[in-house]
């Protein structure tokens, strides 16, 4: 055979071998396919899943101008890179808040400063984006609102402005009341009466300022005829705004860490009918002094002393269920003050107590010791009683619960709770109690104890015990009710000279009770007599799970003017919440504390921290 033959032969064997091996592969395949035994055998072609990015926890929905907020963004299925870059836009180029870091690893918290005003179109939008494949991103819109979006105003109306605050100045308790008059920025004169270590002093208010501060407080300059107090006769003060009649209120100089409130008064008319009363503060010993009661004003100028009743905790001796010998209020002058010249029975044994009264309207006076005999220096408030004087009895409460806080004024010790009033002489419910030895659990401690009532609304709360739980307590109370769902309390025990508030639950009560904005105060005493924080801002609640605010802190006389807030809550049925707060403490600003929160209903919390970092004691109103 030919060699180009033989050629042609080899080529037709090898496209046979090849036909044949395909047709072989396919039946083994039609074979495979058609089998109803055995096993199968399938393809698969493995790709690696995508990487993705994500908020945790989701941002807040709104934030309130300059206030703060953390986020943190988690990458997945990136084994390269698991950085993420941050960024923020609005409608208002280069004014749309800033981030403290633009580049974060997985996990890790950046915070975001919202701007100090409202943008263009109200809203942020914050984008975070995979370093590894900047084509995966995720973003959110918050919505910025101003400060007084919660109904609050943002500076004070025009008006005259009644004001007390109380609190310490390093080496003894110091406590001032008075009011001025507020117009378009200006401060045009006013009067207060002040109790401090040099003794009692009434001044003249010559002047003054106010504004809008950098941290959306009001910031208050009070000029005074006294060069004693303040900075050089000055007292500068921080107000937040509750509603358009009201303000919580610091001292925010480096005279005195003081706190309390003002009050847009509503007319100065001459006191009459019931109140009752609570003030506290320190003796001329420098023991801690409280002292309560109702105040029956049964004539033009006059207590005749029927209907009256007080009792006094000086130090741990007690005066109970005392009354009064015939006593005298002024006449109110300009600015509402008025002075109330009490006499205590013979048989108290009491010195005659002088009390300077400033006028908030028909229903609240604030009131000051003055120069007396008793030579304290106590501050405090009465409450009308209006219609509910003398008309008091046990079923005038019972079936009603209320939440309470209450302090010692020279010493660190918090106390804050639940009181559920039983119709068969009963009390129950839970108590916190912090001060720098011991704390309550933040559940609190569970307690019983029983009550009664008389008819000029004092009631008293006896062996108030939680049964010898860590911390153990077993307090005697006396409650002073206006019948208007609100109270005034001093305890009556030999070690702690309690003074504080009680105000009447109402509702039901979830998550979303919590929710809004809320003027806020805290104060922090610290572990040694006649030192504390003091501080006012704004917190938001969700009304999901989660807090955010500013805090502008005097922290020791040392003012620090914004101290960004962050916090948890979880809901109670019973209106006691519990939680976290992170940033109360200048000294460790990324520790979390723990909190209780107690609830009277969706516009006023307590708050009160229970853990061994720090005594702290808030109040929150609803703006």
């Amino acid at each position: 055979m030919k060699r180009t033959e033989i050629r042609k032969v080899n080529r037709m064997l090898t496209t046979l071998q090849s036909s044949s091996l395909l047709i072989g592969m396919s039946m083994v395949s039609l074979l495979a396919g058609c089998s109803s035994g055995g096993g199968s055998t399938t393809t698969t072609t493995t790709t690696s899943p995508s990487i993705s990015i994500s908020f945790s926890p989701a941002p807040p929905t709104s934030l309130q101008i300059s206030a703060t907020t953390s986020l943190t963004a988690v990458v997945a299925n990136s084994s390269s890179n698991s950085d993420v870059t941050w960024a923020v836009t609005c409608g208002s180029a280069g004014a749309c808040g800033s981030l403290s870091s633009t580049s974060t690893a997985s996990g890790a918290s950046t915070t975001y400063t919202a701007p100090s005003s409202v943008p263009s179109g109200s809203t942020v939008t914050v984008t975070v984006t995979s370093a590894a494949d900047s084509s995966v991103s995720a973003s959110a819109t918050i919505t910025i609102t101003s400060r007084s979006s919660g109904g609050a105003p943002a500076n004070l109306p025009t008006g005259t402005w009644v004001f007390s605050l109380t609190g310490v100045d390093s080496i003894a308790s110091t406590s001032m009341a008075g009011s001025f008059y507020a117009n378009s920025g200006t401060i045009s004169g006013g009067e207060q009466d002040v109790s401090i270590p040099g003794g009692y002093r009434h001044v003249a208010i010559t002047g003054g300022s106010y504004s809008v501060a950098s941290n959306q407080n009001v910031q208050i300059a009070l000029t005074t005829s006294d060069n004693g107090l303040g900075v050089n006769g000055t007292e500068t003060l921080q107000a937040v705004m509750v509603s358009s009649s009201k303000a919580l209120l610091v001292e925010f100089d480096s005279f005195a860490a003081v706190i309390g409130t003002m009050e847009l008064q509503n007319g100065s008319p001459a006191p009459s009918g019931g109140y009752a009363f609570s003030v506290g503060g320190m003796d001329n010993n420098g023991s801690p002094v409280v002292m309560g009661g109702v105040l029956n004003v049964d004539s033009a100028g006059g207590i005749s002393g029927n209907g009256s009743v007080f009792d006094l905790n000086d130090g741990g001796s007690h005066s109970t269920d005392e009354s009064f010998a015939a006593s005298t209020v002024t006449t109110p002058d300009t600015w509402g003050r008025c002075e109330f010249a009490l006499v205590p029975s013979t048989a108290s044994g009491v010195k005659a107590i002088n009390f300077i009264g400033y006028i908030v309207g028909s229903q609240e006076v604030r009131l000051i010791e003055t120069a007396d005999n008793f030579l304290g220096g106590m501050v405090g408030t009465a409450l009308s009683q209006g219609s509910n004087t003398g008309n008091f009895s046990s079923s005038s409460v019972s079936g009603s619960s209320y939440i309470f806080d209450a302090v010692i004024p020279t010493r660190p010790l918090a106390v804050a709770g639940l009181v559920a009033i039983g119709s068969n002489g009963s009390a129950s419910g839970t108590l916190n109690l912090n001060d720098p030895a011991e704390q309550s659990p933040q559940s609190g401690n569970t307690y019983t104890g029983t009550y009664t009532v008389d008819s000029t609304g004092r009631a008293t709360f006896s062996g108030l015990s939680d049964g010898n739980a860590t911390p153990s307590f077993s307090y005697n109370v006396e409650v002073y009710f206006t019948g208007n769902g609100d109270a005034l309390m001093i305890s009556m025990d030999a070690s702690d000279e309690l003074i504080g508030e009680a105000f009447q639950q109402t509702g039901s009560f979830s998550a979303a009770s919590f929710k809004g904005s809320y003027a806020m105060s805290a104060v922090i005493p610290k572990a040694s007599e006649y030192t504390e924080d003091v501080g006012v801002g704004l917190l938001a609640a969700d009304g999901v799970g989660s807090l955010t605010g500013n805090l502008a802190l005097n922290e020791d006389t040392q003012s620090t003017a914004s101290l960004s807030i962050t916090g948890t809550f979880i809901s109670g049925s019973n209106g006691v919440f519990t939680g976290t707060m992170t940033g109360l403490n200048p000294a460790s600003p990324t520790t979390a504390a723990h909190f209780a929160y107690y609830l009277a209903d969706s516009s006023h919390v307590i708050a009160i921290e229970t853990d061994n970092q720090q005594v702290v004691l808030m109040d929150l109103e609803a703006q």
